[in-house]
């Protein structure tokens, strides 16, 4: 969805490093935010308008597999210099390899430092996801905490936003889920929380992403 706004919406170039699912699967999902449809229906036959239009837009997708701190700041540098890109996602980091001899603490940490020194040399936001710990399955409130970023080490330190997406339904298999959005750092700004709709099957959310007075995003 942040690719779909800045790339075929703004029309500038983006990169999703994608660390666990392929291109092609990232691909569906997106062609299913662009045409509206159902991800199934693109599989099978997928809408060749919306599918040029991806193809000629500043979308740049990698599936890596694992990577070290090292790769990544790489084909951030490498992107950025071939491509111009203007915003960067990593999906997700857990999936990035740590130092040898590092406790899961201390590489997320460096891995942290690392990604931020990047974007800050490189003039790029970049999007970090991550992985909740078990914790919160454990409580009454489904509200995630800070502390429950997995192996969290630095994040919280190191990031200059962190966003929350989560759901209190307890079967999550209906069509339209019922989620919440919430933005519980913000370094420059206030705190909000949002209510929104995530349309399972064609990838999208419904709902105004204000609270007080704050954008949480489009």
């Amino acid at each position: 969805h942040i690719l779909h706004r800045v790339c075929l919406l703004d029309e500038r170039p983006g990169l999703l490093l994608s660390l666990e699912m392929t291109t092609r699967q990232v691909g569906y999902r997106l062609l299913a935010v662009a045409s509206g449809r159902a991800v199934h229906d693109v599989r099978g036959a997928p809408p060749a308008e919306h599918a040029i239009r991806i193809g000629n837009s500043g979308v740049r997708i990698l599936d890596t597999g694992y990577l070290g701190l090292a790769a990544v700041q790489g084909r951030l540098r490498d992107e950025v210099g071939r491509y111009g890109i203007r915003l960067a996602c990593l999906d997700h980091l857990g999936r990035m390899s740590r130092e040898r001899g590092a406790t899961a603490y201390e590489g997320v940490s460096a891995n942290v430092r690392g990604l931020k020194n990047s974007a800050k040399e490189l003039g790029i936001p970049l999007v970090v996801v991550c992985q909740l710990n078990r914790a919160v399955e454990g409580r009454e409130s489904a509200r995630p905490r800070l502390s429950d970023l997995r192996d969290a080490g630095t994040v919280e330190e190191e990031a200059d936003n962190v966003l929350f997406l989560w759901t209190a339904e307890k079967s999550r298999t209906s069509p339209v889920l019922r989620m919440r959005l919430s933005l519980d750092k913000a370094r420059e700004g206030m705190t909000a929380e949002a209510e929104i709709e995530f349309d399972r099957m064609r990838q999208t959310w419904r709902g105004e992403c204000r609270l007080h007075g704050a954008r949480l995003g489009d």
